[in-house]
């Protein structure tokens, strides 16, 4: 599977930990935003828009 996105990845990452129902809507979008920050953070370190 070809993942893109911190959503689908994070989703994934909760099959592989198979976490489901509500604590799964809580890992997976707490996840894919602290991934999308740390994104962000790279990006400025390494002096990227």
């Amino acid at each position: 599977m070809n993942l893109e996105t911190c959503d689908e990845i994070a989703d994934e990452l909760a099959d592989k930990l198979g976490i489901y129902g509500e604590d799964r809507s809580f890992f997976v979008g707490d996840l894919s935003v602290r991934m999308r920050e740390a994104v962000k953070n790279e990006k400025k370190l390494w002096g990227h828009k």
